[in-house]
This record gives C-alpha cells, sequence and structure tokens, in this order.
C-alpha cells in the first residue's frame, strides 16, 4: 500500500512531483473510503486483515497528508494564485474540513482497532462516525482534485514543487534516506 509513507501502486513511479505524490495518495485515500464504505453497508463480511490495513494507511498516512496540504500546497498556492482563481475561500472550506477529519481520526482509529480486536458489532454512533468520515474525506478529495491540483499545477513554480517535495520528505523522515536535490 505505501512505501515509505508515500503510496506506490504496481506500475506507478512515485516521482519527485509533489503534486503527482498527493494526486497518488487522494487515490489511495478513495480506496481506503471505499473499504469504510464497505464495511459500515456490510459490517458482518469484514476481516481483521483488510480492517488492519485501513487502521495502517490511516495512522501512517492520515495527518502526514492533512499537513502537506496546509502547511505548504496551500500556503504556496494562496502565494501564487491570481485573483482569477477565486482559491482563497476554497482552501479555506478545505483546511476547517482538514480540522474536523484530524479532530475524528483518533475516533475512527479507535472503532477499526476494537474490530480487529474484537467480533463485537459496532454501535450506531461507530457507524455514524465512519459514514461521516468517509463522506467528509470524499466531498474533499473531489474539490482537491478537480480544483486545487490543476491551480497548483498551473501556477506553482519549480522551485515551489521542490520546496513542497522536500518538506513532504522531511515529514515521513524520508529526507535522510533519499537526495532531495530536485532542480
Amino acid at each position: 500500500m505505501t512505501s515509505g509513507g508515500f503510496l506506490v501502486r504496481k506500475g506507478q513511479d512515485a516521482s519527485r512531483d509533489p503534486l503527482e505524490l498527493v494526486h497518488l495518495e487522494h487515490l489511495m485515500m478513495r480506496e481506503v473510503l471505499d473499504a469504510i464504505d464497505r464495511l459500515v453497508l456490510e459490517p458482518n463480511g469484514r476481516s481483521s486483515e483488510a480492517v488492519l490495513s485501513l487502521y495502517g494507511y490511516l495512522r501512517e498516512e492520515f495527518l502526514s497528508h492533512h499537513r502537506d496540504e496546509d502547511e505548504e500546497l496551500f500556503p504556496l498556492l494562496r502565494k501564487r494564485a491570481e485573483a482569477e482563481d477565486r482559491i482563497d475561500e476554497i482552501l479555506d472550506r478545505l483546511e476547517a474540513d482538514h480540522a474536523i477529519g484530524d479532530g475524528q481520526i483518533h475516533r475512527v482509529l479507535g472503532i477499526l482497532k476494537t474490530l480487529v480486536e474484537s467480533d463485537a458489532p459496532l454501535l450506531d454512533e461507530d457507524f455514524e462516525t465512519l459514514r461521516f468520515f468517509a463522506a467528509s474525506e470524499r466531498r474533499q478529495l473531489v474539490v482537491e482534485n478537480a480544483i486545487v491540483l490543476p491551480i497548483a499545477r498551473a501556477r506553482l513554480t519549480k522551485a515551489d514543487l521542490a520546496k513542497i517535495y522536500k518538506e513532504m520528505l522531511a515529514r515521513r523522515g524520508l529526507d535522510r534516506v533519499m537526495n532531495t536535490e530536485t532542480t
């Protein structure tokens, strides 16, 4: 599922393009959200291995991904965007949604951990937490893929992209093992 904190899929190159890495993480997150939806719709059909995989991905990647966007991508995009892009309101909403997701992630992880450790059925509030989390995250992915990433590709400079990539590596502890020179 991941390699050193970045998504690696068969046949795909985890390039030095941070926007491509963000996009690949979005694809993986869609798979994770689909799996959460299946858990909610078919709670008796769950396998411990599948739930453990979800738990591991969310624990290792979720907060780092939001930080990549909130601390690196979004501020640089605000700086480079043109008035016609009208991106500030969109980024404000995404940052607020990220804060909500960041606040929910520990509850989601707790639910997943309980599912792995016991055969107990999910409580109604657990179903609702998982449903809300998946729906909220999915809405963010749609906006980020359809609006934010295309504007970022058009507006960010090579230096901006290099900075984002370097910070993404550092956030995952990979800056010490990979050559981060991107010029």
